[in-house]
């Protein structure tokens, strides 16, 4: 449909829904809408590796030392071998992209740049990632120059997966064949690719990983100046987009990112325990283990129906600002992009995760609306102190977001 024609068809309001569509565009094929007639469109596949890394273990302390310069060490000690799948699915229900937002009966909330930095560890600023354009010839180049593998592997590989990927069960073999050898360079970028593929790139293929990421991982020394913490944003974005959709069956992203965000906000939903290792200085995810609970949506759909604004840990770092401190370009609002996928950030509509007064936002079409390329995006990022939202004529400090910070 073209901007600004209305469709004389098309719903102007839905049961349960908003009457007003001028914010939640794409409604009508939102799982929401089916879900108000009773009609269920069963669980969503959820892809989780969770155990695929923990068996994949760093193997020498060269190997080591690299992957702690590369800005993604942490993620090793943020990985759930369990998914709660009705949790997962409840708050998936409640996910809107056009707002970046899930829409629950308190208001908005959504995962934050600050979220990352500090479930996560993740650096956030930093150099967003522009994906080479790749096709056979050059992913066989890709994997003999950065792999170290040999012309007719790398070729054999990219003609079983049909197309510029590789799988995780050969990545792994080259992974332990460059470590016999010695190789620790070539090493270490097949554990990255791995570990990155698993986790904050997972997709829906559920064994493959594309080789332009083997990009990131060509300067080893430079892999820590990329915004990783956005990076896996836009990615989790991406996939709740495609998940809140009612003819969607799978669900790519972090899930450990979603639970952990899940577990830290909302305290009363969801079994976790803490973990008896966990250090304040490590990642905040690691804080939790999962237990195994109930994988129905059902319970957690009434519970979150029922949620009230007491009920919910507004600001549940404040005892972590010592390793993570709260930076400013947490809150900019605009385009995050990695690669060719981008998403909108906009805190502007969560501002009591930030402890202030939430007000009416503008519209996400103040952002989302703009015809913008992949340049400006990077230029807007790198000057992103002109774009971040101002909370002091926001709102004022709300005392109900500290009641969890009180309580430590």
């Amino acid at each position: 449909m073209l901007d600004g024609v209305v469709n004389p068809q098309a719903p102007r309001s839905f049961l349960g829904g908003p009457e007003d569509l001028s914010v939640l565009r794409n409604f009508s094929d939102h799982v929401a809408t089916r879900l108000w007639s009773d009609e269920d469109r069963g669980e969503l596949k959820i892809f989780n590796h969770g155990r695929k890394v923990k068996s994949f273990v760093i193997k020498h302390h060269q190997i080591q030392k690299l992957v702690d310069k590369s800005g993604l060490a942490s993620l090793l000690l943020c990985n759930y071998q369990m998914v709660n799948k009705g949790l997962v699915f409840a708050f998936v229900e409640r996910w809107h992209p056009e707002t970046s937002s899930f829409h629950l009966p308190i208001g908005e909330m959504t995962i934050t740049l600050d979220d990352v930095s500090c479930l996560l560890h993740l650096p956030i600023r930093g150099a967003l990632f522009s994906q080479p354009v790749m096709d056979h010839d050059i992913a066989c180049v890709y994997l003999e120059d950065l792999l170290g593998v040999s012309h007719k592997d790398a070729i054999l590989e990219i003609r079983a997966t049909r197309g510029a990927h590789v799988r995780m069960s050969w990545l792994r073999d080259v992974y332990d064949a460059r470590c016999q050898e010695k190789r620790w360079e070539f090493a270490t970028r097949a554990f990255l690719l791995f570990l990155v593929g698993c986790m904050i790139f997972a997709n829906k293929s559920t064994t493959y990983v594309d080789v332009a990421l083997l990009d990131l991982f060509r300067d080893l020394s430079a892999c820590s100046d990329y915004a990783w913490g956005a990076a896996t944003l836009t990615f989790l974005y991406e996939y709740l987009g495609d998940a809140c959709v009612h003819s969607t069956k799978q669900i790519g992203g972090y899930m450990t990112l979603l639970q952990a965000w899940i577990f830290e906000h909302f305290p009363r939903i969801g079994s976790r325990q803490l973990s008896m290792e966990y250090l304040e200085q490590n990642p905040r995810a690691s804080r939790w283990s999962h237990s195994k609970s109930i994988g129905h949506v059902l319970p957690y759909r009434k519970e979150l129906d029922a949620i009230i604004i007491n009920e919910v840990c507004w600001m549940p770092y404040s005892h972590h600002r010592y390793y993570r401190p709260f930076k400013d370009i947490t809150l900019y609002s605009g385009w995050l992009r990695w690669g060719t996928y981008k998403q909108a950030h906009l805190p502007e509509r969560v501002l009591r995760q930030y402890g202030h007064v939430q007000h009416i936002p503008r519209s996400p079409q103040h952002v989302t609306s703009m015809v913008i390329s992949l340049e400006e995006i990077d230029d807007r990022w790198l000057h992103y102190a002109n774009y971040v939202v101002d909370v002091a004529q926001s709102g004022s400090v709300n005392p109900i977001c500290l009641i969890c910070v009180l309580k430590g």
